[in-house]
């Protein structure tokens, strides 16, 4: 009878958290861990309920702040980070984490690793005084959010999965800090006990938030896989009954031992935008557009028919006389587009959206920002008019695959009347949120 009892009361906890809400997973990463603050901005901007957040390493650090709802104070934290935040390091070791190559002579090279041997590992006393400070246990166990995190047990050689109401009172930094225990720190002990990072068995805690029942989950991904991260996602892509949304960093702009706010902010920006794409807020392969929209068309179809006939002649297209615009855009420059682009037969919104995104790529536009469908244009058309771009410094294939299509982009948008453009509604949202993201005044 107990365990049945125990079992419908696992049932009910699970039911409470997972009911109507999301279960948000947030990996190991270290140093990339802004990205997740950014993917929280945009699940706050889109009103996703979060009943539950399991992390492992600084994704454990991160959760806590998702549950005490501090987003604020763990934005600043990130965009004001630095070494001497997190670790106690000799000059020699900040030179080695900072790659500063002047100061690493091999005197300075040797004394720095002899550093590491003699103390075991870096001291990261100045993360625990931060989350001692940061950290509201109370604040934690009330809240009507879950939270769970990965260790890993050394001298039982085995992972530690833990919920709030399994962390003994008074060791949540305690086992937050087990989680986020990098082979390089000095080892964490927790009553006798020596405790590893839980990346190493599992970086993307994904079984946390299945067993609490949830139907929906969020899997944000910043680091590399533990032993059981394959499996588990596997187990759940092949579960019918659960939806997974997968939010992954597509680059890297440090190592995870990089505590840097100039890369916590690229980090946060992309995290942003990578989750507004992933719900189809924002288009793209490799940029982030507010769309779906079909610019050029818009345009074009909206230009006298002598600037039309003109246009396409850029392109080496003779227009059919006496033809009505629609004629001139669908049958006669679309398929041009849809060529170069290789993506025959699809909407014309994606078509035009590939052709924009390649030409953006050679002429090595902004990733890190959003941009409507004009904006994108217009960042193309300065670029060409103002001498920023030279042509001759991409490849001879390029230059024929895209030959006239800058040429005929200038044209059109040179020519474009006022009212031929329109922003969706909600874009200004994203330009507000993302005006957020800066690194603090140094005066």
């Amino acid at each position: 009878m107990k365990i049945i009892s125990l079992i419908g009361v696992l049932i009910l906890v699970a039911i409470s958290f997972s009911e109507d809400k999301v279960g948000l997973v947030l990996s190991g990463g270290g140093g990339r861990g802004a990205y997740e603050i950014g993917v929280w901005r945009a699940l706050i901007d889109l009103d996703i309920k979060i009943g539950g957040v399991y992390g492992t390493s600084v994704g454990s650090i991160n959760g806590a702040a998702v549950v005490m709802g501090d987003y604020e104070t763990a934005r600043d934290l990130w965009l004001s980070i630095d070494y001497e935040q997190v670790m106690k390091l000799s000059p020699e070791l900040t030179a080695v984490f900072e790659r500063d190559w002047d100061k690493l002579s091999f005197s300075n090279t040797s004394r720095a690793i002899r550093e590491l041997i003699a103390q075991s590992g870096i001291d990261v006393s100045p993360l625990r005084e931060r989350l001692d400070s940061l950290v509201d246990e109370d604040k934690i166990r009330n809240s009507d959010t879950d939270y769970g995190l990965v260790t890993y047990m050394v001298s039982k050689m085995k992972p530690v999965y833990l919920y709030i109401d399994e962390v003994p009172e008074g060791k949540l930094v305690d086992y937050i800090l087990a989680s986020s225990n990098l082979p390089v720190f000095k080892k964490e002990e927790i009553d006798g006990k020596r405790y590893l990072d839980g990346g190493i068995y599992s970086n993307l805690p994904i079984e946390l938030a299945k067993q609490r029942g949830f139907k929906s989950i969020i899997a944000v991904d910043i680091g590399s896989y533990g032993i059981s991260d394959v499996r588990a996602m596997l187990d759940v892509y092949a579960n019918d009954e659960i939806n997974i949304v997968y939010i992954k960093a597509q680059k890297h702009y440090g190592s995870i031992l990089t505590f840097d706010p100039e890369v916590s902010l690229k980090y946060m920006k992309a995290g942003y935008l990578d989750a507004l794409k992933a719900y189809g807020v924002l288009q793209g392969d490799n940029y982030h557009i507010y769309g779906p929209s079909d610019i050029i068309a818009e345009v074009f179809l909206k230009l006298p028919p002598g600037e039309r006939t003109a246009a396409l002649e850029i392109l080496g297209i003779k227009a059919v006389d006496l033809a009505p615009p629609e004629y001139h855009y669908y049958t006669q420059l679309l398929p041009r587009i849809e060529g170069v682009t290789r993506l025959r037969g699809t909407p014309p919104d994606i078509s035009v959206t590939k052709l924009l995104e390649e030409i953006a790529s050679l002429m090595e536009l902004d990733l890190l920002r959003p941009y409507s469908p004009a904006e994108l244009v217009e960042e193309i058309v300065k670029m060409s008019t103002d001498g920023q771009f030279d042509p001759d410094l991409i490849s001879m294939i390029s230059r024929i695959r895209y030959s006239g299509f800058l040429e005929f982009l200038v044209f059109i948008w040179d020519r474009k009347a006022d009212d031929s453009i329109a922003t969706r509604e909600g874009y200004d949202k994203i330009i507000e949120t993302f005006s957020e993201f800066k690194l603090p005044s140094k005066e």
